[in-house]
């Protein structure tokens, strides 16, 4: 897992490693591309990936 706190991210290659690695897991399990990663309760906590 990380340690840190992620909300208020908006680039996904500021996000921690792990973060990272989790959200690519996931990908390559499901064979289909995510787009949007939500990092907190807000609206806003979202970040879109390119």
């Amino acid at each position: 897992g990380w340690k840190c706190d992620i909300r208020g991210i908006r680039n996904y290659k500021e996000l921690p490693e792990n973060c990272r690695a989790y959200v690519e897991l996931i990908e390559s399990e499901l064979g289909f591309p995510i787009t949007i990663v939500t990092n907190g309760p807000k609206r806003e906590d979202v970040i879109v990936r390119q």
